[in-house]
């Protein structure tokens, strides 16, 4: 187990509810998610809205797990595995508030694109992390 500086965490727990007050922002002036499941099947809508809360779910824990971090002093690899989860979690549904604009005019290989495009970049902060995390450790 290696130790991860307590400055990695006290930066995640300031910066995973500053990305979820952006989202909300976002999705207020926007398009709500009740928009997203507009034509979708009741397949479609299930995996939607279980994507949705365990997503959601996942952040909120990423943030208990920096603030315990925090309270203990310092945090381990695996949990800042997990707060940078949180954070990329994050990023990709503001990410996606921001482009939920653009989706709206595109055409659904745009709309594909584009979605590959944030998928493919959530996977690359992932596996960043590992590089960023153990020189941190």
């Amino acid at each position: 187990m290696t130790d991860v500086p307590i400055q990695f965490f006290q930066a995640a727990a300031t910066a995973i509810p500053t990305l979820m007050i952006a989202v909300v922002v976002g999705m207020k002036f926007g398009e709500g998610p009740a928009q997203r499941l507009e034509g979708k099947g009741k397949v479609g809508r299930i995996v939607v809205l279980v994507i949705s809360v365990v997503a959601i779910a996942g952040i909120f824990a990423s943030e208990f797990v920096a603030l315990a971090a925090l309270i203990q002093g310092g945090g381990t690899l695996e949990q800042a595995y997990f707060v940078w989860l949180g954070i990329t979690m994050a990023f990709y549904f503001l990410a996606h508030e921001y482009l939920m604009p653009v989706k709206k005019v595109a055409t659904n290989f745009e709309r594909e694109l584009l979605d590959w495009m944030i998928l493919l970049l959530m996977i690359a902060s992932l596996v960043s992390a590992t590089y960023v995390l153990r020189a941190l450790g």
